[in-house]
């Protein structure tokens, strides 16, 4: 049962990807030598792209027969794809020619990313101006993509042109449409409640202890306190863990954000944390710093930013992820850490939730949900059972449907992605 279930999970996750697509029209240009390159093409930066073909074209003197150009390499695409997103495909479209009658350049495409090639050939030939379309929205030219592949700005197209007659030859346009499949991050917040000192070579003062940490909902019941009580006096790193996340298997981290609230220092005084993502009680990422004298709130990162780490659902749903912090004081301070709040944001690899299928005549809302599900239908389902499945396949509720319209109370489930299932109808939504 549940190899079959997780079959058909797959298959509505396909079914309901909310495609997008982004278009890059590279700026620049230049010629890569190769060994068997006879020609180079010459080349005005910028390109100058004028809507209809660039301002100035790069053009090759391909005048023996079976001439083969250097390599031409296309790039400053300016593309944004956002975090977190699938790339499905790319197409290009590529408008070339310029030969004698009876001539013609075929030209070989390929990905590029920092000048190297990083995908399979397409082919496409002109004699006249012709535009030819390579790939589409589910082609990768067997290529592995990521956003920031293809949005940093040396990814692009090589070309490398082979005449059969006598060209003089342009490449007159081309445009590079990257596919993708995106969500809008969803959020969930771990709370730590534990904390250790982890003492390092500059730690002069640890943190007085107290676990569990115990959040009230404003703050810790029991906040660690540093006596910094000498000019420039330095802690040994605060390691807060415990969190408590529950992050979907095969989900995409995109961002992280803490909330951390601090003070306690003398007027003209204050103290400055900096924060670091930590895995096992190692740093893993790079800093934040934040400061406070007063009892100060302080947001570091966003749901973009992965504070240069790299994080996965297993690192940061393990009890040993969290935040490493240490304490640097300007003057005299009793300084308490009196909230952590660890928001880590996330998509999940089922890019779309839909709350109607096409073919559904059930409603369900709202969606996301924190505590209940409710279910609208449009024909009778009265006396069919309903049945919630996680991603895996694993079944977390099932019932009678007893009327048109019903509550489920699902304030029990963990957070992630579900199916809800009534007669053969599939429906996702997402438990916050």
């Amino acid at each position: 049962m549940k190899t079959t279930l997780t079959t058909f999970l797959l298959l509505i996750s396909l079914g309901a990807f909310s495609q997008t697509s982004s278009i890059g029209i590279p700026d620049s240009a230049t010629n890569i030598p190769v060994p068997n390159g006879l020609v180079s093409y010459v080349i005005t930066n910028p390109l100058g792209y004028t809507g209809s073909g660039f301002a100035n074209s790069p053009i090759a003197e391909l005048i023996n027969p079976n001439d083969v150009s250097n390599q031409l390499y296309f790039y400053d695409l300016d593309l944004n794809i956002p975090v977190g997103a699938t790339i499905t495909g790319v197409e290009v479209t590529h408008k070339h020619g310029g030969c004698n009658t009876g001539s013609n350049t075929i030209d070989s495409l390929y990905l590029a990313y920092n000048g190297n090639i990083i995908s399979s050939a397409k082919r496409d030939s002109a004699s006249a101006f012709t535009t030819n379309i390579s790939g589409n929205s589910l082609d990768l030219w067997s290529a592995s993509l990521t956003p920031s592949i293809v949005n940093d700005n040396s990814f692009g197209i090589i070309l490398q042109s082979h005449t059969t007659g006598i060209c003089t030859f342009e490449q007159a346009d081309l445009q590079i449409e990257v596919f993708y499949s995106d969500c809008s991050p969803i959020n969930y917040v771990g709370i730590p409640d534990s904390a250790t000192n982890i003492p390092v070579p500059n730690g002069l003062v640890s943190y007085v202890i107290t676990n569990p940490l115990g959040y009230t909902g404003s703050g810790f019941a029991n906040s660690p306190i540093a006596e910094l009580i000498n000019p420039n006096d330095v802690s040994n790193q605060l390691y807060f863990y415990d969190l408590d996340l529950n992050i979907p298997v095969g989900a995409t981290i995109t961002g992280v954000e803490v909330t951390h609230k601090h003070g306690g220092c003398n007027t003209g005084s204050n103290t400055i944390d900096s924060l670091y993502l930590a895995y096992n009680g190692n740093i893993i990422s790079s800093a934040k710093r934040d400061s406070a004298s007063a009892f100060t709130t302080n947001i570091s990162g966003n749901s973009s930013d992965l504070w240069s780490a790299s994080l996965t659902p297993a690192i940061v749903n393990d009890n040993s992820f969290g935040i490493i912090l240490q304490s640097h004081t300007t003057g005299i301070c009793t300084f308490s850490q009196a909230d952590l709040q660890v928001n880590v944001f996330y998509c999940t690899t089922l890019a779309s939730v839909n709350s109607i299928t096409k073919q559904s005549q059930i409603k369900i809302f709202p969606n996301p949900t924190d505590t209940e599900l409710r279910v609208e239908t449009f024909e009778s389902k009265v006396g069919e059972f309903y049945q919630i499945f996680d991603y895996t396949g694993k079944l977390y509720n099932s019932g009678l449907v007893v009327n048109d319209n019903f509550v489920i109370d699902v304030s029990q489930l963990p957070t992630g992605l579900y199916v809800i299932r009534i007669d053969e109808t599939n429906l996702k939504f997402i438990k916050r």
